[in-house]
Parts: structure tokens; C-alpha cells; sequence
């Protein structure tokens, strides 16, 4: 059995559109406005009590009612109008095979003869693979148009979170 009520869109949105008026009252005042609410929406509570009633819930017309002020007071009351844009996606950058697969023999030596912090071991795979790396920056500033701070900053990211995955499973 679900306990998580859905309630027909009429509904919310005259919950809804109660709770973007009083959005900026007082506990008290709220409360007061919502008792009203309800005696003046009183017909239609109770159809959408039957409603769920019908559709296997077992629950009072009072505990829907709560259901219902809980939903418009602690979040259709702070939920913005108009929904912020949702920012484009980024494109996956890749790096290499050869640098991916020397990140990792890198990392198990360290994990099997002494674990080290990621950041050190960071820096002594930057020692060691210096080609390899700036082979790596080259490519990628020219097929992504990535700055040499940035190529840097994704190898980092990359190493740290294949040092999480490996040391994870040992």
C-alpha cells in the first residue's frame, strides 16, 4: 500500500493558488485563512475524499484535510512561480585510454603497497606521466578548446574519482 496521496489536479491547484495568496501570512493567520479555505471548499473536499477513499486509501476526511494543509503551507507556498531555467548540458570530455589505464595501475600500486592521500599520490602521477599529461592537455584544448587550467582541474577530478571507485573495491 502506497502512503503517498495524489491528488487530482483540481485540487492542488486550488490548494495552490490559497497558498501563493497567504504566502507571506503568519502561522496564526495562515491557519485561520486555511479554516475558512475549507469550509468554503467544503464540496469539494468531500468529493475528493471519496475519490481517494475509492481509490484504497484509509485515512479520515480530517487527515486529508491535513494532508492537504501540510502540502500547501511547506511547499506549494515556497515553490516559485515560474521555475528557474534549467541550465544546458555540458559536453562530456573524455580523456584517453592510454592515461585513463595509467591512472589506474598508478593508483592499485599505491593502494596494495601503501595507501596514501589522493592528492599526493596526484602529484607523484603528475611527476611520473608528465608526456603522457601534456600530450593530454594539448589534445584537449584543441578538440574541446579547453585552457590548460581547465584540462588540469578535469585530469584531478578524474584521477580522484578513479582512486574512490578502486579503493572502494578493495
Amino acid at each position: 500500500m502506497s502512503f503517498r496521496v495524489v491528488f487530482r489536479p483540481e485540487i492542488k491547484e486550488d490548494v495552490h493558488q490559497f497558498s501563493k495568496v497567504h504566502q507571506y501570512d503568519g502561522r496564526q493567520d495562515f491557519k485561520e485563512a486555511w479554516t475558512e479555505w475549507c469550509e468554503e471548499h467544503q464540496d469539494e473536499l468531500e468529493s475528493e475524499y471519496a475519490y481517494q477513499c475509492e481509490r484504497g486509501f484509509k485515512m479520515t476526511l480530517a487527515d486529508m484535510i491535513q494532508k492537504l494543509y501540510v502540502s500547501s503551507r511547506y511547499y506549494h507556498r515556497k515553490k516559485p512561480i515560474i521555475a528557474p531555467p534549467q541550465k544546458p548540458r555540458t559536453k562530456y570530455v573524455r580523456i584517453e585510454d592510454d592515461l585513463l589505464n595509467a591512472m589506474r595501475d598508478h593508483i592499485t600500486y599505491y593502494l596494495e603497497y601503501g595507501m596514501e592521500k589522493p592528492s599526493i599520490m596526484y602529484t607523484d602521477f603528475c611527476d611520473e606521466n608528465g608526456s603522457h599529461i601534456q600530450l593530454e592537455i594539448e589534445r584537449l584544448g584543441a578538440e574541446y578548446d579547453m585552457t590548460k587550467n581547465q584540462v588540469n582541474m578535469k585530469l584531478k577530478k578524474t584521477y580522484k574519482n578513479l582512486y574512490y571507485v578502486l579503493s572502494k573495491k578493495t
